[in-house]
């Protein structure tokens, strides 16, 4: 399943934070506002010059696609800025503030990817791409634009990036984590190529262990971890649409154990 994300409000708290300094708003800042338009036009100068190209491209690439829906589009953004935070004078020692961590921390993909769902980014999209997509004329060309997002890895998981994400999220013991692999093309998502094993390793259970002889996994006391090898490769792929996936099949088998238990 996948959910066209239009907006990503966290990049207007990476300018407000890049600017001030802090990833808090104050009203001893608004309060520095100078008075006249003059002024405040020069002091929002930078922050206009940074969002408004911003602003464009997500109504640019909103509006490109077909049945586009505002209402839609504004419920995105509330629900990401549900994740601002009122810091009052009871919660410490400090002034009352807007904490913006949240935003910053979250992104536009995090809750989509922590239920099992791909988040399309349609924001990133320059406007070549989007017009790629709306026409469906080329699909070749699409299916390489949504593999450049790292989309297409969610739908056609390399098994060998799937099992460090499992591994990393607590996939438990070798035997669990083989079962939760050998059940993701019966989920409709057949495996795709190896990205970091080679492709000559077909078998499941040949997968982890060599991904361990690779130095990405090792055996614990009672479960599989990563290495620090292994850890420093899921950070560049952690926070991308295909870890929607990841989540999907934990999600699944943990249903299962309630049911069981149950």
């Amino acid at each position: 399943m996948a959910r066209a994300v239009l907006l990503d409000v966290g990049k207007v708290a990476d300018v407000i934070r890049d600017a001030t300094g802090s990833p808090h708003v104050t009203g001893e800042l608004v309060s520095l506002m100078p008075q006249t338009q003059e002024e405040q036009q020069e002091l929002l100068r930078p922050y206009i010059e940074q969002l408004t190209p911003l602003f464009n491209q997500w109504i640019r690439n909103a509006q490109g696609l077909r049945g586009f829906n505002l209402a839609y589009a504004l419920e995105q953004g509330i629900n990401q800025l549900r994740k601002l935070r009122l810091v009052t004078e009871a919660d410490d020692d400090g002034p009352a503030r807007l904490d913006l961590a949240a935003l910053l921390d979250n992104k536009s993909l995090r809750d989509d990817q922590d239920v099992g769902i791909c988040p399309l980014a349609l924001h990133d999209f320059t406007e070549t791409e989007m017009e790629t997509v709306s026409s469906g004329a080329d699909s070749d060309a699409v299916k390489m634009i949504f593999t450049e997002h790292k989309v297409m890895q969610y739908f056609f998981p390399a098994a060998d990036q799937l099992a460090l994400g499992l591994i990393d999220r607590g996939a438990a013991a070798e035997d669990q984590l083989v079962e939760r692999l050998l059940a993701v093309p019966a989920l409709g998502h057949p495996f795709g190529v190896n990205e970091i094993a080679p492709e000559r390793v077909e078998k499941i259970v040949d997968l982890v262990h060599t991904l361990q002889e690779m130095n990405l996994a090792t055996e614990g006391e009672v479960s599989l971890a990563l290495t620090p090898e292994g850890s420093e490769i899921r950070s560049t792929v952690r926070f991308q649409p295909r870890e929607g996936l990841v989540s999907r099949v934990l999600n699944r088998f943990n249903i299962n154990i309630l049911n069981v238990n149950q």
